[in-house]
């Protein structure tokens, strides 16, 4: 599994990570296709939903899910990230506070903290880092956790040159910024090719129910995918 993002957030990289990307437009209309999604799926659980958080870092939607999750667990990779999440909690209902765990811990190593299944599973900010054959092992793990509903975000492009060309754009206009991205993740781009993450999807035991596009780039796009268990498989 990819651990450079593990070591890149450090205590500053953690208390910096929200404030630099909630100035951005895309972080903003990030969260209006987030909840529109969430709000579908609590309406189907009649707002009262188990939750799982992979890959959840600060805790971003902790006080979006206050209302419609019955029981809410967190899980990072990140003891640092983990640091605010817990802050956050704070602003939450003393009930939502009750019923939430926060986790330090890999998600393969989500065995070995978290138990049974869950309603609605998150993956956002999060696939991306890593490879087409770990994402196939990390969604294997998920599918023992999920009663049905996945969300995932993801990087995308329908070409491959597009890759090539953010990444040399990059190293051109920013070579430190190149150097940073390399050191966080090992990439110096987050797409990947759109068929190539929905394969692994159906590979998987997965349906991809809906594609939601939060952001259109030059050279990829930022989406979030609905998915659903293939029933034939399981």
């Amino acid at each position: 599994m990819n651990t450079k993002i593990s070591k890149y957030y450090d205590k500053k990289q953690a208390e910096e990570y929200e404030t630099r990307r909630g100035k951005t437009q895309a972080w903003h209309v990030e969260s209006e296709v987030f909840n529109e999604i969430k709000n579908r799926i609590a309406t189907k659980y009649n707002n009262n939903m188990d939750v799982l958080d992979v890959g959840a870092g600060t805790g971003r939607w902790m006080l979006d899910l206050n209302d419609v999750a019955s029981k809410y667990v967190v899980t990072d990779i990140s003891e640092n990230m983990l640091v605010y999440a817990k802050e956050r909690l704070n602003y939450c209902s003393e009930e939502f506070k009750k019923n939430t765990q926060i986790i330090a811990s890999s998600v393969e190593q989500l065995p070995l903290h978290v138990n049974g299944k869950f309603d609605l599973i998150i993956m956002t900010r999060f696939l991306s880092f890593f490879s087409i054959t770990e994402i196939k092992n990390i969604m294997k793990i998920i599918r023992n956790y999920t009663k049905g509903d996945v969300v995932i975000s993801l990087r995308v492009t329908d070409k491959k040159k597009n890759i090539l060309s953010e990444a040399l754009n990059l190293i051109i206009k920013s070579p430190i910024g190149a150097i940073k991205r390399y050191q966080k993740s090992g990439k110096l781009s987050y797409a990947g090719l759109d068929s190539e993450y929905h394969n692994a999807i159906l590979e998987s035991g997965f349906c991809v129910k809906k594609k939601n596009v939060v952001v259109k780039e030059k050279y990829n796009r930022y989406e979030y995918w609905e998915l659903t268990l293939d029933q034939k498989n399981n």
